[in-house]
């Protein structure tokens, strides 16, 4: 019985220790990837101005087809939503809260309990075509589970924000090349 007693303090120690230092650790989280495609301004800019296009290279959608999506009233530009519920994606809705073509797409991300977010997409002309960037900005204020995700945030949403880009690079490279001046 007095080991068990010691091992429930010790548990509670360590527990203790965790969430103090996890308050300690950043709260905002910035992570984004960049890649250069060959194609028209407008034809980047709408894959990611219309969410219906999203589907097409996303690793998340790609991760849980499952996932049951629905739309709001719109699906291009801004006020454009889709929320989805899927056993690996969770639960979420993303909204386009401004855009200005083709520059840039900035989404407002809610994944429910998970908290808040801000993506965005930014292209910019580049020597051989335009350069595409993904990223994303999260503050976690308090939760302390979130903050330790934020230690390894830029390696594991880098690599889904590299497959997606990729993936877009491919589809409209194939849709809409570059034309030689």
């Amino acid at each position: 019985m007095r080991i068990l007693k010691k091992i429930g303090i010790g548990i509670g120690a360590l527990l203790s220790a965790l969430l103090i230092a996890g308050l300690f650790l950043p709260s905002k989280i910035h992570v984004e990837r960049s890649v250069l495609i060959q194609a028209s301004p407008e034809a980047i800019f709408r894959m990611v101005n219309d969410l219906e296009q999203y589907q097409r290279y996303s690793p998340f959608m790609a991760a849980d087809p499952q996932a049951k999506i629905s739309w709001g009233d719109k699906r291009v530009g801004i006020g454009a939503s889709m929320s989805w519920n899927g056993e690996k994606t969770g639960q979420g809705t993303m909204t386009i809260i401004d855009a200005r073509s083709p520059e840039y797409v900035t989404l407002d991300l809610d994944f429910k309990e998970k908290g808040k977010a801000v993506a965005f997409f930014r292209f910019e002309d580049r020597e051989g075509g335009r350069n595409a960037t993904w990223g994303y900005d999260a503050d976690f204020g308090a939760n302390v589970p979130m903050r330790y995700f934020g230690l390894v945030a830029d390696k594991v949403m880098g690599q889904y924000f590299e497959k997606g880009l990729a993936g877009m690079k491919e589809i409209v490279e194939k849709e809409s090349p570059l034309k030689a001046k």
